[in-house]
């Protein structure tokens, strides 16, 4: 995750790295299908326009929010919770975190997906551009924000996880403090220690 800032101009760029197979299974396609952040301000400042476009199966590039001329499939929680987080903004996949057809995926997993019979995907880079009011702040928390949620992580295509930002470049970040511009973030996850040890037992 790439944020940078311009004005009252917020824009994030999203990669899904995932691998796309592991020791235990062929069919583990990671599915990026929520993500969010807080804002460092207070109030925050109103969302004037947003936008989200990824690649489609062919890797044109397309727009997947539910703006006009768009193919709907992705919105920004009114409320900024899901399933249990709550943050400032948490664009995701139609409201529905378990939709994986409409996800984010790495682009390497175009071969497998192209047989799972699930339609449509997309492909990241996915990039979401949204402008405000006034200039926004993004806000680094530790095990808060940002953070990204996945589907299709374990074994058979089954499981999810949460994974939370680290700051990767530049100084700042901590404690809720605004996140200097423009920002790098590594997601680690929570859960990846307690999958490996189910795979351990069930060998």
């Amino acid at each position: 995750m790439d944020v940078s800032i311009s004005g009252n101009v917020l824009t994030v760029k999203l990669d899904n790295t995932s691998p796309i197979s592991t020791s235990t299974s062929n069919d583990n396609i990671p599915a990026l299908v929520a993500f969010g952040w807080d804002l460092g301000n207070d109030p925050l400042p109103t969302m004037v326009s947003w936008s989200l476009k990824a690649f489609d199966e062919n890797f044109d590039e397309i727009y997947i929010d539910d703006q006009d001329g768009s193919t709907g499939e992705w919105e920004i929680d009114p409320d900024g919770k899901l399933e249990g987080t709550s943050l400032d903004f948490i664009p995701n996949n139609d409201g529905a975190s378990s939709n994986v057809a409409a996800a984010l995926y790495n682009p390497a997993a175009e071969l497998i997906l192209d047989s799972d019979g699930q339609t449509p995907h997309y492909f990241t880079q996915a990039v979401l551009t949204m402008e405000f009011d006034d200039t926004p702040l993004f806000s680094y928390e530790q095990n808060v924000s940002p953070y990204v949620r996945m589907q299709r992580v374990g074994n058979g295509t089954a499981g999810s996880l949460k994974l939370y930002g680290v700051l990767d470049e530049g100084g700042g970040g901590g404690g809720g403090d605004p996140v200097p511009e423009p920002a790098t973030f590594i997601l680690f996850g929570i859960g990846l220690l307690g999958l490996a040890k189910i795979s351990r037992r069930k060998k």
